[in-house]
């Protein structure tokens, strides 16, 4: 059985998605707000463990851009890319950087 915080982060994933590429019934800014609140469930599972927080704050900063809410993706997006170890590959490091850049 997956524990709440990796089922929260394929949901997070998923609402990422569906806001970007589907026709939805929730509007984008409740689906962002779903991101950021499953984001959010994760960090309190694993507040500083590689990948899962990261890929957490990953999300959450990309939501919160999207939103418009530049200031605090920027945040998340830095803690994020903080949280990859010095010389190890992270699933979103490269992204992360360029995402902040765009904010």
């Amino acid at each position: 059985m997956s524990s709440p915080a990796v089922v929260a982060a394929t949901i997070a994933a998923s609402r990422i998605a569906i806001a970007a590429f589907t026709a939805r019934t929730l509007s984008p800014v409740e689906l962002m707000e779903a991101v950021i609140a499953d984001s959010e469930t994760v960090l309190n599972e694993f507040p500083d463990r590689f990948p899962e927080s990261g890929i957490a704050l990953f999300r959450k900063g990309l939501a919160l851009r999207m939103q418009e809410r530049f200031g605090e993706a920027i945040i998340a997006l830095n803690a994020a890319i903080r949280l990859v170890p010095a010389g190890t590959a992270s699933p979103y490091g490269a992204d992360a950087y360029l995402k902040r850049g765009i904010c």
